[in-house]
């Protein structure tokens, strides 16, 4: 007995001329890399939405000009905190060799001289 389960049925089978015929596809891929697109698709999205360019366009300069500016902000704000830095060191290595030579102005030789050093060795 044979499996008719992978037949058609004579009714609906497909003529051997239609087998035959090639079937092709065709993928198209559109992509583009950066903050404006593509001319051609500025284009479409003018049929849509009037004025798509100009809004593309400002968007792109607004967003532009707050990144700027952020980074301006961040820039400056590093260089205060670095020179806050410099100064706050500064201020402590003073008060660190400061009082180890009050150390050893008041016959704390051994003691002073390790406050100097110590605060030396850490810059």
């Amino acid at each position: 007995m044979t499996s008719n389960k992978n037949k058609l049925p004579k009714s609906k089978s497909i003529p051997p001329q239609v087998l035959r015929k090639e079937i092709k596809e065709v993928v198209q891929t559109e992509f583009f890399v950066g903050p404006v697109p593509s001319p051609e698709i500025l284009k479409r999205y003018e049929v849509i939405y009037p004025d798509a360019a100009k809004f593309f366009f400002e968007t792109f300069k607004n967003q532009s000009e707050h990144r700027m500016a952020l980074e301006k902000t961040v820039v400056k704000a590093n260089i205060k905190a670095e020179n806050r830095g410099q100064w706050l060191a500064f201020v402590l290595a003073i008060t660190a060799i400061g009082s180890g030579v009050f150390l050893i102005l008041k016959d704390k030789n051994t003691a002073g001289l390790v406050t100097i050093l110590t605060s030396l060795e850490d810059f």
